[in-house]
């Protein structure tokens, strides 16, 4: 069972931080975007055009069965219904059972290096929806999303434009939540792929749960490429002591909102808005050596950067 865990949230694992941005003048929708259309499958209620946790298992069971972890529910912001991720432990095993909801209806586009998602040949500036998420060890769990652009050409994946990665924080309310893209490439885009889940711990805490709703594309991005915090340097990296400075000449990056992840996506530190200085330190001292990943939000967007422990 933890086999086939650790295959789910290898689909969905991304890692980030909550941003806001202003609303952008033009809205692009998709079929279902607002969790109004559910249809029998997997023995259970399951939105159409999103594959659920019970579609990724689904390939390894005989026959169609529900973990309960992806469901429909009346709690919405905007029309009938909304989706609520769940970890859900399973009777008599005790294994937990996280939520994952991924855009599109072939799930076996992931095997065999296709796109997946939707087919999709706008350029939108990002992507937002609205959420929930409740629990007691929500913000331990790190629930989290997704968003790419790509184009499949000559049989490969090119991407098109990423959504800065987004680490969900604790909300008791429908919450606004804006992703913005960085693109990487002038042309079109053919397809848009987006991942919800409600964790990405390897050990996740039943009764955490996430509730989406309105997801949507904003605004049509012009330029080609985004250029956030070209300057942004971090001194010393990798680092022995697990302490890092931050440096550079926009002062937003400086005070802004941070987080910090470890490579299985769990969040290890967060900061809220810092207090103005010339230089910003972030403390992983006691931390494992590895990889981690740095998000700081900013009114561009969020800026992202690798910081290396030894």
């Amino acid at each position: 069972m933890q086999k086939l865990l650790r295959f789910a949230a290898a689909v969905i694992a991304v890692h980030g931080l909550l941003t806001a941005a202003p609303a952008q003048a033009q809205t692009t929708t998709f079929a279902n975007g607002n969790f109004e259309t559910w249809s029998n499958r997997n023995a259970t209620q399951a939105p159409d055009n999103w594959l659920t946790t019970d579609d990724i298992f689904g390939q390894f069971l005989p026959i169609p069965f529900s973990f309960g972890s992806v469901t429909r529910t009346t709690d919405s912001h905007g029309g009938a219904y909304a989706v609520k991720l769940e970890t859900v432990t399973m009777p008599g095993r005790g294994d937990t059972i996280p939520g994952a909801l991924m855009l599109g209806t072939q799930l076996e586009a992931f095997r065999l290096g296709l796109p997946g998602g939707i087919p999709f040949t706008s350029r939108p500036q990002e992507l937002q929806f609205y959420y929930k998420l409740t629990g007691a060890h929500a913000a331990d769990d790190s629930a989290q999303v997704l968003v790419t652009l790509t184009r499949f050409v000559n049989g490969a994946i090119e991407p098109i434009a990423v959504g800065e990665p987004l680490v969900l924080a604790p909300a008791a309310t429908y919450t606004l939540a804006t992703v913005p893209l960085t693109y990487i490439s002038s042309d079109a885009p053919d397809s848009l792929q987006i991942a919800f889940t409600n964790t990405v711990v390897n050990l996740p805490h039943p009764g955490t749960a996430l509730y989406i709703d309105d997801v949507s594309l904003r605004g049509t991005a012009l330029a080609t490429r985004t250029k956030v915090a070209s300057d942004l340097r971090i001194y010393p990296n990798p680092s022995t002591s697990g302490i890092f400075e931050l440096s550079t000449a926009e002062a937003a990056l400086l005070t802004a909102p941070l987080s910090v992840c470890d490579a299985t996506g769990r969040v290890v530190l967060r900061e809220d808005k810092a207090r103005a200085t010339a230089n910003r330190r972030i403390d992983l001292s006691g931390r494992p050596a590895g990889i981690y990943s740095l998000q700081l939000s900013t009114s561009k967007g969020v800026v992202t950067r690798k910081l290396v422990v030894q």
